[in-house]
């Protein structure tokens, strides 16, 4: 749990928070990785799990457009955003775990979010 949120973390903060991501215009399963990242620099995870809702598309692409799109890419590495979908959906299947055995509500998403 810790390395997903350094790995999280530090993804975030390499996202060059570009206005018209072209990581979420690459997209294949239609994931729209920059507001999710966006959303993780900012700290607003709870944002950024529900911009996901369980999508799991970036696991069954093979060609990761996203990466190859990806600004960061042009000055170092692009950024994981694979890797970083894949930890936010793990840690928010961990967290509302542990929040519905403690019999707490679930965070809602962020405002003006479509259900």
């Amino acid at each position: 749990m810790q390395d997903n949120r350094l790995l999280i973390r530090t993804q975030a903060a390499a996202c060059l928070l570009c206005q018209d991501a072209p990581c979420t215009a690459a997209c294949t399963g239609g994931l729209p990785a920059g507001r999710i990242l966006q959303a993780l620099r900012f700290e607003n995870s709870g944002g950024a799990a529900a911009l996901l809702k369980g999508n799991a598309a970036c696991a069954s692409c093979g060609e990761k457009p996203c990466l190859k799109a990806c600004l960061r890419g042009r000055l170092d590495q692009p950024v994981a955003i694979d890797r970083v979908m894949q930890a936010v959906l793990s840690a928010g299947e961990t967290d509302c775990k542990a929040a519905e055995s403690a019999g707490e509500a679930l965070p809602a998403g962020p405002r003006g979010a479509e259900s």
